[in-house]
């Protein structure tokens, strides 16, 4: 294993506890991590698992982008990490851009499942540094609440309607990691103004 000489000593800043419970997911992490070891090495400091342990938040969260880690994978967009830590366990929280925000996926130099005896459908607690936390936007709450709530799984379970949901909806309107769809939320907001001059003679 490789000394990580990235981390900060998580129990010296302020955290906060997220708490969700036990799924199984794709694999598709530790395709990923096996494909590119070197990669996760040089971003992180250490060697992780090949795999993650997957957790269905209680409640969305949106993480803040600034403080992100960034894995540049051979495929697709940047994975991006940030500290935490279960119980006595340094792990990193994994998100992909497009992750919904009610799932997060933990990495770890240790096996989680078999360290902690966890097994699917366990409630399990996460510390997370409270900076790199960011605020979720209304809109990107409700868009969450109208399409995953009692829904939670279909991440993993339904790709036709991941595939309709997250780029139809979800991305445009901040219900993912990405936040509102950027070109997306000029729109609303250039439609706003103009209904604010109709309405009141004020611009936003």
């Amino acid at each position: 294993m490789h000394r990580n000489d990235r981390r900060r000593d998580i129990d010296d800043v302020q955290t906060v506890r997220l708490s969700g419970r036990i799924t199984s997911g794709r694999g598709q992490v530790k395709k990923h991590i096996s494909r590119n070891t070197t990669v996760v090495r040089d971003a992180l400091g250490e060697d992780v698992v090949e795999g993650s342990l997957n957790i269905l938040l209680s409640r969305p969260v949106m993480f803040a982008d600034e403080t992100a880690i960034r894995l540049h994978f051979a495929e697709g967009r940047p994975r991006l990490e940030w500290q935490g830590k279960m119980g006595d366990v340094d792990v990193w929280v994994h998100r992909w851009p497009a992750a919904p925000l009610h799932i997060v996926e933990l990495l770890s130099t240790v096996h989680l499942r078999n360290r902690f005896g966890l097994s699917n459908g366990d409630r399990v607690h996460v510390e997370v540094r409270r900076c790199d936390l960011a605020p979720l936007p209304p809109l990107g709450l409700l868009t969450w609440v109208l399409f995953w709530l009692g829904r939670k799984r279909w991440e993993y379970d339904n790709d036709a309607y991941c595939a309709r949901i997250q780029t139809r909806w979800s991305e445009r309107f901040g219900a993912t990691q990405l936040g509102t769809d950027q070109r997306f939320g000029d729109l609303l907001r250039a439609a706003a103004n103009v209904l604010r001059r109709k309405l009141f003679g004020v611009r936003l």
